[in-house]
């Protein structure tokens, strides 16, 4: 399980603090900007005691934009957000970027990154987008059906893979815990370590 750390302390931490209060381990790395890290060291230190911390680069950009910049311009988002978490004794091994692109695979060669792209995610980021008609119609109950059936679909037709939410849709705060309880007991998937999916 990957989490997309957005910029927003208190949707980033209600995620967290929900997947530590879980009634199961949640194998999960938890990825974040290097703004986020120079805003928040010690929040993210403290993270990093019972989570994997993965870098995202340096700061959010418009999908296509990041699909789209330069070599020199990925290299300095990636090794700027490196950097911020080794100033708090952080090494990151994985690297997942908004899109990724030619050169996002160039920078984290040299940089020695694992590129994470989920095959699973909410929301969605290469299928078809969230909208009134096929998520946000019905009450909360509803949704959450939807947010896991989404979820459940990529999975399956790819049997199995990494599955992201980001931090930042309210949406993954409150189906959270059924997404779990759905991994956990009905997807017929093992959960493991990020490093599982690269052995």
């Amino acid at each position: 399980m990957a989490i997309e750390v957005g910029m927003g302390r208190k949707s980033a931490e209600r995620v967290v603090e929900t997947i530590r209060a879980y009634k199961k381990h949640v194998p999960c790395t938890l990825f974040v900007y290097g703004d986020f890290v120079e805003q928040f060291p010690a929040l993210v230190k403290n993270w990093s005691v019972d989570f994997d911390i993965g870098v995202r680069g340096s700061g959010p950009q418009p999908t296509d934009v990041w699909e789209n910049l330069n070599y020199e311009y990925t290299q300095m988002s990636i090794v700027s957000g490196i950097l911020r978490l080794r100033n708090i004794g952080i090494q990151p091994v994985y690297l997942l970027p908004q899109r990724t692109s030619k050169n996002t695979f160039i920078v984290a060669k040299k940089q020695v990154l694992w590129v994470v792209d989920p095959n699973a995610a909410f929301p969605p980021k290469y299928d078809k987008q969230l909208s009134k008609e096929n998520y946000f119609s019905g009450d909360d109950r509803s949704r959450i059906h939807r947010g896991i059936s989404l979820i459940s679909s990529q999975l399956s037709r790819d049997n199995g893979g990494i599955v992201s939410l980001d931090t930042e849709l309210y949406e993954s705060y409150i189906m959270l815990i059924y997404l779990f309880d759905y991994l956990h007991d009905n997807s017929g998937y093992e959960l493991v370590q990020l490093q599982q999916c690269y052995d």
